[in-house]
C-alpha cells in the first residue's frame, strides 16, 4: 500500500460519522498517493488496466461494482467484500495491497 496509489471516494457527509471515517483514515493514512477520479466502473477498469494498485469504496451498488470485479479479476486482481465500520467496503486490485487494505480497514 505504501508505494501504490489508492482509488477511493468517501462522500462529505460522512466525515462526520466517526464509525465509517475511522476505517477509511486507517488505510487511507498508509497509501503513496490517494486519488478520487469518479465513477466506480471506470476506477475498477482503470485497476485491471494496472493504473492504479487498489480501489476500495463502501455502500457500492452491485451494477457498479460487478462489471468492474469481473474485469480486475480476469488479469489476476483480487476482490473481497469487508464490513467495517457499520458499512460493507468494496476493496479491488493487486491481491497484495487488497489483503492490506482490508486488514487495515478491520483495524
Amino acid at each position: 500500500l505504501a508505494e501504490s496509489a489508492l482509488v477511493t471516494y468517501l462522500h462529505p457527509t460522512f466525515m462526520s460519522d466517526d464509525a465509517v471515517r475511522e476505517p477509511w483514515l486507517r488505510v487511507v493514512s498508509g497509501a503513496a498517493t490517494i486519488r478520487m477520479l469518479g465513477a466506480g466502473s471506470v476506477d475498477l477498469a482503470n485497476i485491471a488496466a494496472g493504473q492504479m494498485g487498489a480501489w476500495m469504496q463502501h455502500s457500492v451498488p452491485d451494477w457498479d461494482w460487478l462489471p468492474g470485479k469481473a474485469l480486475v479479476e480476469a488479469v489476476g486482481g483480487r476482490c473481497v467484500k469487508v464490513d467495517a465500520g457499520g458499512v460493507t467496503w468494496c476493496v479491488a486490485g493487486n491481491p497484495r495491497v487488497v489483503d492490506e487494505v482490508a486488514a487495515r480497514l478491520r483495524g
